[in-house]
């Protein structure tokens, strides 16, 4: 269903049936599906998650330690996974690599193209469980939950009126002409 196009292999075609993890290789899924099995030889002492791999449980392991080796030479922001550092890279260089097959925009994560698809599919498989609304995005489905809980987060500076929605069409009710020379 979902048209797109990579030249990073951060694009994951293969899927764990139990699970539905993604992988970028047959062999990385093939390893993940020991993990099912129960065959981790690597577990971490901070955090219980295993792994097969004693080079999996090091990177890891930086998560708790707080270590981070691969600093940005534009920036200085460091991280502790290399594929982290590498998909920062772009903030830098503009290169967006996953294309929508449909209408060709483009994009910087495979994750921002699939939640971009959702235009063109109709797709929108986050269902508020209170009213039943359905929605494309995670990010709508969190804004539209506020409704339900009765709070007004955002407040005029002008009136004091309290939304539950940011104010940018009542903040105009107070803009004159002036405003805008």
């Amino acid at each position: 269903n979902h048209k797109f196009t990579s030249v990073h292999k951060e694009e994951k075609p293969h899927h764990c049936d139990q699970c539905g993890e993604g992988f970028t290789t047959l062999f990385r899924l093939q390893s993940h599906m020991k993990a099912h099995a129960g065959e981790n030889d690597f577990t971490c002492s901070v955090c219980g998650k295993q792994f097969l791999q004693a080079l999996n449980l090091r990177i890891h392991m930086r998560i708790h330690s707080g270590e981070k080796p691969y600093a940005c030479h534009v920036c200085g922001k460091s991280f502790c996974q290399p594929s982290a550092y590498r998909r920062h890279q772009r903030v830098h260089t503009g290169e967006k690599p996953y294309q929508c097959g449909d209408c060709g925009k483009q994009f910087a994560r495979a994750s921002m193209l699939k939640i971009h698809q959702t235009i063109h599919t109709g797709e929108k498989p986050y269902n508020c469980p209170i009213c039943g609304r359905d929605f494309s995005h995670l990010s709508s489905l969190r804004r539209h939950q506020i409704v339900h809980t009765g709070k007004k987060p955002y407040q005029c500076g002008e009136c004091g009126k309290q939304f539950t929605r940011k104010l940018y069409p009542h903040d105009a009710r107070y803009l004159s002409e002036l405003d805008f020379f």
